[in-house]
C-alpha cells in the first residue's frame, strides 16, 4: 500500500467583536471554534517513496 503526504490549505473568514485590532487578532488564533466558516483553498497530494527493504537490511548489516 502506498503512503501519501496530504497538504490541505483552509481559509477561515468570520467576524469577531473586539475593542482593538490586537484583541481581534487574538480571536483569530481561536479559528478551531469557527470551523463552520472554513473553506478549503487547496489540496496537494504527494506519494512518498518507500524505502527498499533490501537496502535497509544492507545498512543494518554494515552497522549504519
Amino acid at each position: 500500500m502506498a503512503t501519501y503526504w496530504v497538504k490541505v490549505r483552509v481559509d477561515y473568514a468570520y467576524e469577531v467583536e473586539a475593542d482593538n485590532e490586537q484583541e481581534a487578532e487574538a480571536e483569530g488564533w481561536k479559528y478551531e471554534d469557527y470551523a463552520y466558516n472554513a473553506e478549503v483553498y487547496s489540496i496537494r497530494v504527494e506519494e512518498q517513496e518507500e524505502e527498499d527493504e533490501d537496502e535497509e537490511e544492507v545498512e543494518d548489516a554494515d552497522g549504519e
